[in-house]
């Protein structure tokens, strides 16, 4: 059995629960139709059915986070963790809709025990290493930052961040290297480039910085 869903063949199994593996049926189908807020719809209905399923919690979360909806997906990935406290990729969710809000403080907990979970989760020192920058934890940040480039060394806007962190610490030199890193990998985008110039001007270097 696999989230709930019974095993073709089984037999005498609760209409009820017949009931939820349709809903959660329906539900991935509308997921994967790019749906969701009907995907949102089914899940709630599986879950009013069979509360207990902390991964279903977690998908319900992520469609709510595809409408946009974050504080709903907040509360979905909380659900998860009370049935689940160490579900991994709930806690990156979890954190990373913190950081959607705007919640810095709120965002660092479940990104840092992602970290001590799985040490080698990027996407989780990504985002923390941003939440500390927003935090104007600069120094936190860039050892976060570099870690994250470390496990992702192709990825130009985390390159863009730690660039900008050390910017922030008035370390204009150390940022020179990784605007100019993000633009190699990204040359249209725009960000390190004003952040590449600015480097350049706060170092006295007009021309460079023009």
């Amino acid at each position: 059995m696999v989230l709930g869903i019974p095993n073709i063949g089984q037999t005498d199994v609760d209409p009820r629960h017949l009931e939820y593996v349709t809903h959660l049926e329906q539900g991935f189908m509308r997921v994967f139709h790019g749906d969701s807020q009907d995907a949102i719809a089914e899940f709630e209905k599986a879950l009013a059915i069979e509360p207990e399923h902390y991964e279903i919690y977690h998908y319900l979360g992520l469609a709510y986070a595809d409408g946009d909806f974050w504080n709903k997906a907040a509360e979905a990935y909380r659900r998860s963790l009370e049935l689940m406290p160490d579900n991994i990729e709930a806690l990156y969710s979890l954190g990373l809709a913190y950081f959607t809000l705007g919640e810095w403080e709120k965002a660092s907990a479940p990104l840092q025990k992602v970290i001590a979970l799985s040490p080698m989760h990027a996407r989780a020192y990504d985002v923390l290493g941003r939440t500390q920058a927003k935090l104007r934890q600069f120094a936190a940040a860039t050892e976060t930052l570099k870690k994250a480039i470390e496990l992702n060394p192709n990825a130009p806007g985390i390159y863009h961040e730690l660039a900008t962190a050390y910017l922030n610490k008035k370390k204009y030199q150390e940022a020179i290297p990784y605007f100019e890193k993000a633009i190699q990998l990204l040359p249209r985008y725009a960000e390190p480039h004003h952040g590449l110039g600015t480097a350049y001007l706060r170092l006295g270097e007009k021309e460079k910085g023009q």
